[in-house]
């Protein structure tokens, strides 16, 4: 999961895919991109599924959109 503000992204990937695509260093650290061009790409990807959860700010009295 990413939080990105005023949306959290959750992204499901097999462990094999993620070392295939994900950028890495030489210390072994692997960095999953969150750049606009790295999130279309993800999108793009049908090896990715994912979803988003946008926040909100109300009361549960309410009648929140």
């Amino acid at each position: 999961m990413v939080d990105g503000g005023s949306v959290i992204r959750c992204f499901l990937i097999s462990l094999a895919h993620l070392e295939r695509i994900a950028t890495g260093a030489d210390d072994g650290m692997r960095y999953w991109q969150m750049t606009d061009k790295c999130l279309d790409a993800y999108k793009a990807d049908a090896l990715i599924k994912g979803f988003e959860l946008h926040v909100a700010a109300c009361s549960w009295r309410d009648d929140c959109q």
